[in-house]
């Protein structure tokens, strides 16, 4: 990041303290998004088995049971690759708070092997599934989602967009679903995952963003609808 610096009027080290407390709202906030999908997710299989056929609601309930015994490492899935692609974005993957190496070992459930079998038409179908459910939420925070990329950008120095910036919901979603099917996978909890995602995960990612962008004041980063509040820059 000290590349950067010239550019911006936050030196390296405020950098990695304002990026540092994004962080921690981050860790403070996703326990409990990740909890509501779970439960949701759960919840859907079990009300669909109770109207369903003696066996597909025996399946159902199975998935259902599946979903709270590997809930623990789906969690820690989801959790490792979100704060993954937030030290990488921000260049904070080589501080010391921030390595992965030892986490990402313990990704994998015991149960399984860590690898999901998707090819052909079922990356397609994926892509599709995540691209709406993320669409759903950028329209919803349009105007907060402009204001955190412009704030983002006014910390690291360079410009931030729906690519490249790990907090958009298309990253977000992509996470929370991959992660769940790396680990329990039927036609009923995608059909499951996609409405708890979209009913659950969505509404909770605008409390991500108010966070973040309080965070983002109490660190003296200027609004970006109120240029007035915008200190001057160094020359």
């Amino acid at each position: 990041m000290a590349e950067f610096a010239d550019r911006n009027r936050f030196t390296p080290v405020q950098q990695r303290k304002i990026l540092g407390a994004c962080r921690k709202t981050l860790e403070k906030l996703l326990p409990n998004i990740i909890w509501a999908l779970r439960t949701d997710v759960s919840r859907r299989l079990r009300l669909f088995a109770e109207d369903a056929a003696p066996e597909d609601g025996r399946k159902a309930r199975a998935e259902a049971d599946q979903i709270d015994e590997r809930a623990s490492a789906m969690g820690r899935t989801i959790e490792i690759g979100i704060f993954r692609r937030f030290a990488e974005a921000f260049d904070l993957d080589q501080t010391q708070e921030l390595k992965f190496a030892d986490l990402t070992a313990q990704t994998a459930d015991d149960e399984n092997d860590g690898t999901l079998d998707v090819v052909g038409d079922q990356v397609v179908e994926h892509a599709a599934v995540i691209t709406a459910m993320a669409h759903v939420a950028e329209e919803r925070y349009k105007s907060k989602l402009f204001e955190l990329n412009i704030r983002l950008k006014d910390v690291v120095g360079h410009r931030m967009d729906n690519e490249s910036n790990p907090l958009y919901p298309t990253a977000v979603c992509r996470t929370f679903w991959e992660a769940t099917i790396e680990y329990c996978d039927s036609p009923r909890i995608r059909l499951q995952l996609r409405a708890a995602i979209t009913a659950r995960v969505v509404p909770l990612l605008g409390e991500i963003y108010d966070e973040l962008h309080k965070t983002l004041s109490a660190h003296d980063v200027p609004s970006a609808f109120d240029r007035k509040s915008r200190p001057e820059r160094r020359s």
